[in-house]
């Protein structure tokens, strides 16, 4: 059989008789783009009234004396642990508990409003009558921040009665002892209950990019079916999005208020700027932007971006935010850094300015992951999948460098696989240096990746036959890479020791912590080993790398997630002709990616755990996504093959990556 020069084996669509091109004579022309494009979009915005109607219907039906506002009598509550005053109910400072009957009646929104300059939590009860006329009990936590001053809490059931409690284990938060949240006064000045029509902009919006996106995604099956970067580039703009929508203009991410500052101190390069006096709390996760009191609804998240717009706006007078120029973590922050910049000059509002930087990272994560897509020669449907769940777009809606270091470690990697897998592709140069700048860019802010770039080895020495000089030079210039990159992360620690490690972790020492592994190998490697063999496959294809979302915590669908994504690895090199790695390249890239992941937990061993202690501490999931192409290139194979066409199978990834994405954040954050 004579070989092909494309080493990827084509599936053919069958062709109607006739062949297919031509339309058969007297047959009705169909419609053309844009009036699908039009049809399409009016049935969206038909869904998006009507998902609004039925999440309204209930309070439509009530009669006009039930809808509205209405005050909660004194009569309705029961107060224990309080002292009733002219100005409400008085906490004792022990433990407290109200009851408010309210007799079936029909319950969309219970607000109470209150005098606390700590953060409230309570733990309501609230017992309810079903569809089936039944009572059934809802328990949940009621987390307000400390800038709001009323809780607006969603029931939508017919409510016996609300329970609300709370004594000084939940009055108090660790991480927030500088405050003695024990001795704040306490008042609870009033309760009603709201039944009125709400129109919710972020669910409105939910619905429309959904439909937008499945109407583009049918009118032009053949172009996503075949380009899998422009579908990436919808799914995960559309889908993104609607994560910021969800979001309140404070940390929710993962150390996001350093990040932001970081982001935000860039942007001010070289100079700095005079801001109002609590504008540099955003800076901390203080009592203000404590992460885990997010709005838990749409009105607590208005008051709460209300108060930021009137009290963090930049130019006002009180603090002086300076600059404090750039470093190895710059190259994480340089797009969120630019959009901060331009959202100043056009004056934005705190809350719309702290949005704008964080679109910034999901427009820089989205356009470099659909590049290495394009770039990568086998292995995209896996990069997609991967790339499109909802960790890594949470993160790239974040202020973080993690999303500029994932999505930079994957172009540099498609780069250089492109060179290994495409055995007739000549040598580029310019591919090489541009592979090497990516992987610099990205690895800069984590030096813990820097073996990734040696995969350069892989390039086969087949390439250099007319110039052996080159082949030398080539892998000269990545071990030059790595060896710069390492220092990076080696050199501050033993220069610096004491500043180089993370207080968070406790009691840490570098210095005691690299003798401890240095001078007790043995002990250090079964600690490593260890730490790896509990945790290791969840951080790779479980909850911790697919569905935390940070402080909102962990979205559902688990089960289906894992099948899903072992499902794709698993068949994605089906209609491959030849293997796509050769076995010494395989053992090698192996090598390469292991060596990687025990950087990563090497470095949070020195870094972030107390000295002789027998276990990791601080890693996460999310820190071995840029990892997940090569190891699950490793596992690929071609003996899974399936019955249907590369547009179809392609197709279906489309879907379910999108599904899942708008389906935990439906359940999860949308408020």
């Amino acid at each position: 059989m004579e070989e092909k020069k494309n080493w990827i084996k084509s599936r053919k669509e069958k062709k109607p008789a006739g062949g297919g091109s031509k339309k058969r004579a007297g047959k009705k022309e169909g419609l053309a783009w844009w009036q699908k494009l039009l049809a399409g979009l009016a049935v969206t915005v038909a869904a998006v009234l009507l998902v609004e109607l039925f999440a309204n219907l209930d309070c439509l039906r009530l009669s006009p004396e039930e809808r509205g506002q209405r005050q909660i009598s004194s009569e309705d509550i029961t107060a224990t642990g309080y002292e009733v005053t002219d100005q409400g109910y008085v906490y004792n400072g022990e433990s407290g508990l109200l009851r408010i009957d309210l007799g079936g009646r029909y319950v969309d929104k219970l607000i109470y409003t209150y005098d606390y300059d700590g953060l409230l939590d309570m733990h309501v009860t609230v017992q309810y009558v079903n569809d089936f006329d039944k009572s059934e009990q809802k328990v949940f936590y009621d987390r307000n921040s400390a800038v709001l001053g009323r809780s607006v809490m969603n029931i939508g059931k017919r409510v016996e009665w609300i329970e609300l409690y709370t004594d000084t284990n939940l009055l108090l938060e660790t991480g927030v002892e500088y405050m003695d949240l024990e001795s704040l006064p306490l008042t609870i000045t009033g309760f009603s209950v709201e039944n009125a029509f709400h129109w919710n902009p972020v669910r409105m919006l939910f619905v429309f990019a959904a439909g937008a996106a499945i109407t583009a995604v049918i009118i032009w099956r053949d172009l996503f079916g075949k380009k899998l970067e422009y579908a990436f580039l919808l799914v995960s703009l559309a889908g993104g999005i609607v994560f910021l929508a969800c979001m309140p203009a404070s940390k929710v991410g993962w150390d996001e208020e350093i990040h932001f500052m970081r982001a935000y101190y860039l942007s001010l390069y070289p100079g700095g700027e005079e801001t109002s006096a609590e504008f540099p709390e955003l800076f901390t996760a203080g009592i203000k932007t404590w992460p885990l009191n997010l709005p838990q609804s749409a009105e607590e998240k208005e008051e709460m971006q209300a108060y930021f717009d009137e009290n963090c706006s930049s130019g006002g007078e009180g603090a002086v935010v300076q600059s404090d120029g750039v470093g190895i973590y710059t190259t994480g922050y340089v797009v969120q850094a630019l959009f901060l910049k331009v959202g100043r000059l056009l004056h934005m509002p705190f809350s719309m300015l702290y949005q704008f930087g964080r679109l910034g990272g999901l427009l820089l994560y989205s356009l470099m992951m659909a590049l290495a897509i394009r770039i990568l020669p086998a292995g995209k449907r896996i990069l997609m999948a991967a790339g499109l769940m909802p960790t890594p777009i949470f993160i790239a809606c974040c202020y973080s460098y993690d999303s500029v270091v994932t999505a930079f470690i994957s172009v540099g990697l498609a780069l250089i696989l492109r060179q290994v897998m495409e055995k007739e592709r000549k040598f580029s140069w310019k591919e090489y240096l541009a592979a090497l700048a990516c992987l610099i860019w990205g690895i800069l802010p984590k030096a813990v990746y820097a073996p990734l770039v040696l995969t350069a080895f892989l390039i086969p020495a087949s390439k250099f036959e007319e110039n052996r000089k080159g082949k030398w030079m080539m892998r000269a210039g990545a071990a030059v890479v790595f060896l710069a990159l390492m220092s990076t992360f080696v050199l501050p620690s033993l220069l610096s020791p004491g500043s180089f490690g993370d207080t968070r972790g406790g009691d840490v020492n570098v210095m005691e912590q690299m003798m401890n592994v240095l001078t007790q190998p043995f002990a250090y490697i079964k600690v490593l080993a260890s730490s790896i063999w509990k945790t290791l496959p969840s951080f790779l294809f479980g909850e911790d790398a697919f569905r935390m979302l940070g402080h909102w915590g962990l979205a559902g669908f688990g089960t289906v997630t894992m099948m899903y994504f072992a499902a794709v690895v698993l068949t994605d090199g089906s209609g491959i002709v030849r293997p796509v790695l050769g076995k010494w390249q395989k053992v090698i890239l192996a090598v390469f990616t292991a060596g990687t992941i025990v950087l990563v937990w090497t470095a949070f061993y020195l870094t972030y755990t107390e000295p002789g202690s027998s276990c990791i501490q601080g890693v996460q999931g999310r820190y071995f996504l840029p990892v997940l192409l090569p190891l699950c290139l490793l596992a690929g194979n071609r003996r899974i093959g399936l019955r249907i066409t590369d547009r179809a199978q392609n197709l279906c990834i489309i879907g379910m990556s999108g599904f899942l994405l708008f389906a935990m954040v439906w359940s999860k954050i949308l408020v």
